[in-house]
């Protein structure tokens, strides 16, 4: 076997194995277009004095960029981080900074109350408290 074929038969196999996790692993919970397992931007989520907190960092996103969609199950977080536009000229030789829209989906064990949400943002940490919907006891 040529050192040609070997590395075609690596590439091949890594192409497998990436279409295996996307099936197995990043299918079943992207439930929507867009869905993104790649962790960006960071999130930490709680479940905390009965609601869910959710902790997003987001420097240089303005709030009017964030959107969050929320139902009695679901958690729909998104928005855009637009180029900051510093450097005009120029060759890049190392970018780690991203740009451009992001959605994240996280599903809730427990329902919340929807017209309960606040959030707000500080310091470019985004942050959303969702309210778990209290039931009522019938008697």
């Amino acid at each position: 076997m040529s050192a040609s074929q070997s590395t075609w038969r690596l590439s091949d196999f890594e192409r497998e194995i990436d279409e295996a996790f996307t099936t197995l692993i990043e299918a079943p919970w992207a439930r929507r277009p867009g869905a993104s397992l790649a962790g960006w931007p960071a999130v930490d989520l709680y479940d905390v004095d009965g609601a869910y907190l959710l902790l997003a960092d987001l420097p240089g996103v303005a709030p009017e960029d964030i959107e969050l969609e929320v139902t009695e199950r679901e958690l729909v977080f998104g928005g855009v981080r637009w180029s900051t536009g510093f450097v005009r000229h120029g060759r890049k030789l190392i970018t780690e900074r991203r740009c451009g829209r992001f959605r994240r989906c996280f599903a809730l064990d427990e329902p919340v109350d929807t017209e309960a949400v606040e959030q707000g943002h500080d310091n470019g940490i985004y942050w959303a408290r969702l309210p778990k919907r209290q039931e009522t006891e019938t008697g």
